[in-house]
């Protein structure tokens, strides 16, 4: 985020953007470490088992489980 505001603040600087365009004029970026949260070992068995009678959530699911397994959580 802090990237894509800079890019923002530099088009506004350059008079390529309108100040009232710019989406983080009221958005502040937190700093400090983030409070992790992560699924035990019996909370992931149960999200792979689970079935779910709408295909959306079952899509949703298995996204979620092929980013874990390609990346790992944050």
């Amino acid at each position: 985020m802090r990237t894509l505001r800079a890019i923002y603040r530099r088009a506004i600087k350059s008079e390529i953007i309108n100040e009232k365009y710019n989406p983080f004029k009221d958005y502040a970026i937190k700093s400090g470490t983030p409070k992790r949260m992560f699924l035990n070992e019996e909370q992931l068995n149960t999200l792979k088992t689970a079935v779910f009678k709408e295909n959306v959530l079952t899509k949703a699911r298995d996204l979620y489980l092929i980013s874990y397994y390609l990346r790992g959580m944050n």
